[in-house]
């Protein structure tokens, strides 16, 4: 090495010319870029993942410089640079100033596949933002410049950088507003408190979507199919709401008024069914009902519930409201006005009692073509009970012989399987029947259910349900596509007899609990 250059190369080329090698050595090194570049471009066109980019990087970070040294040898030779002295220093000093830019380019490459898309990206789980990126790759290139312009030209840069350090502080005073969003920019790819397709709130309520994150700004889509324009800094400096973080499961809550006088059991009943049977609110986590403020009139009752993501909560809200209103009118329920109306005026009487158990079991899928008199035979008997979260039903492999009919929340089926792992094949929720399998066959109990949310269950006894086939025997029929289609999905969830259950129709699996019922009911 000298002070005029990067590398030495009239003493590289006198060592290598006195071995012999040298025509020789700097053809095949050539000859054996070419072939590589030309390999790179077959596979280029097949395959052009991470790993051939790596492999071809390393090929390459030892291949071009010895090619450089190659192709300035034989330029000079060409040009018998040896009996002239300036042009064999140009020649050198080209040499230097293009193996640094070489090498700076392969030094970037060489972040982007193993740090930006190798380490980084299994340390943090995401993408390098760009703007990181490029900040490092205009800090390679600069100290590139610095050093060709420095050491291989022997331009003194020192009393230009200090002229123009002058200049860029000028500069940076008339521009620290952009510098700060340049920055912050930088920070926020780095610390990610939000990402392209996230919902936002700023701290000046402005809610959006964001849609871009560029140097120097942070661009959000409204709900209006607008724009905010917000600075980086202004983003780095406030509270940050994120409505799609942690998760995209977005929970959301309102309140009810309703009158002290309604019983607080039937309320809560009836506005857990109402958000229940919105497709829009997930079963898991459950929605839940509370009462909140009891030491104000009308009472107001907490609903909370979880949408599959934000956006999922606008329409998931406007679903509900008309549901409640629906549900309550039906319950003979409204929601009350405020406290001031009701001194004004005379509120309506409300019922203080649930309703009865005939009008529970006729809203059931099951028993709604039963008449006035069938629903009394089928509620002679019934027990009705009530569950709180996380309370057992029934468990797999007690005995029953009872039929459950859930008449208001959310619970959980499990069964075990081959493996005795326990594994949820369904949720079941208002309308929907458990046990039936006990109470048709006689077996032990098939699966254990468990309360999900708050819950209310009636269990209809063998004896309501014998004298009730006795008058409807096509009730059988209809149990038996009930279970069939049941008992078809948990196999097949829990591995237990799937081949048989897929070489057996619903309805043959039908006909089959048809006769064990018949001839466990004598019928």
């Amino acid at each position: 090495m000298n002070s005029d250059g990067l590398a030495d190369w009239p003493d590289l080329f006198q060592q290598v010319a006195a071995a012999g090698h040298i025509n020789g050595w700097a053809t095949a090194t050539l000859i054996a870029l070419a072939a590589i570049t030309a390999l790179r471009f077959v596979v280029k066109t097949w395959r052009w993942d991470l790993w051939p980019r790596r492999i071809f990087w390393l090929v390459y970070l030892f291949l071009l410089p010895l090619s450089l040294f190659a192709a300035v040898h034989v330029i000079g030779v060409i040009l018998d640079a040896s009996g002239n002295p300036n042009l064999l220093s140009r020649l050198e000093r080209g040499g230097d100033a293009f193996l640094a830019i070489v090498l700076a380019k392969l030094i970037v490459e060489g972040l982007d596949l193993f740090i930006w898309k190798g380490y980084a990206l299994k340390k943090f789980g995401h993408a390098t933002p760009s703007i990181l990126i490029g900040v490092s790759a205009f800090l390679i290139y600069f100290a590139t410049a610095y050093i060709i312009a420095a050491v291989v030209f022997d331009i003194p840069v020192t009393g230009a950088l200090v002229s123009s350090g002058i200049i860029l502080g000028v500069i940076g005073l008339s521009l620290q507003g952009t510098i700060s969003d340049v920055f912050s920019g930088v920070f926020i790819s780095l610390e990610r408190p939000f990402r392209i397709g996230d919902w936002i709130v700023t701290e000046d309520d402005r809610l959006g979507k964001v849609i871009e994150i560029d140097w120097r700004a942070t661009r959000l889509l409204s709900f209006n199919n607008t724009v905010f324009v917000v600075p980086n800094s202004k983003m780095a400096n406030s509270t940050i709401e994120n409505r799609t973080e942690p998760e995209a499961l977005y929970g959301h809550y309102f309140y009810v008024s309703m009158a002290p006088e309604a019983p607080i059991g039937l309320v809560r009943r009836v506005l857990l069914e109402a958000v229940l049977s919105s497709p829009y609110v997930q079963s898991d986590p459950p929605p839940n009902v509370y009462l909140a403020k009891a030491n104000q009139r009308p009472y107001q009752y907490l609903v909370y519930v979880y949408f599959e993501s934000y956006e999922a909560s606008w329409r998931g809200n406007g679903d509900i409201q008309p549901r409640i209103h629906d549900y309550l009118k039906r319950a003979g329920l409204s929601v009350a006005g405020e406290s001031r109306d009701l001194r004004h005026r005379r509120m309506q009487e409300l019922p203080s009692e649930e309703p009865p158990i005939q009008q529970l079991l006729a809203e059931i899928h099951l028993f709604q073509s039963l008449s006035t008199e069938e629903l009394e035979i089928l509620s002679q008997g019934v027990r009705t009970s009530r569950y709180r979260p996380g309370d057992y039903v029934i468990r797999e492999g007690d005995a029953g012989d009872s039929l459950l009919v859930i008449t208001t929340g959310l619970v959980n089926v499990t069964r075990n399987n081959p493996r005795g792992k326990q594994v949820s094949v369904s949720r079941l929720g208002m309308g929907q029947c458990v046990g039936e399998m006990s109470l048709l066959t006689g077996r032990p109990r098939s699966a254990t259910v468990q309360a999900v949310t708050d819950s209310e269950v009636v269990e209809i006894p063998k004896d309501s349900m014998n004298a009730l086939f006795e008058k409807r025997s096509d009730l059988i029929d209809e149990l038996a596509r009930t279970m069939s289609e049941r008992r078809a999905a948990e196999e097949l969830v829990t591995d237990r007899n799937a081949e048989q259950v897929n070489n057996m129709s619903l309805q043959d699996i039908a006909d089959r609990f048809g006769r064990t019922i018949r001839g466990f009911f004598h019928i």
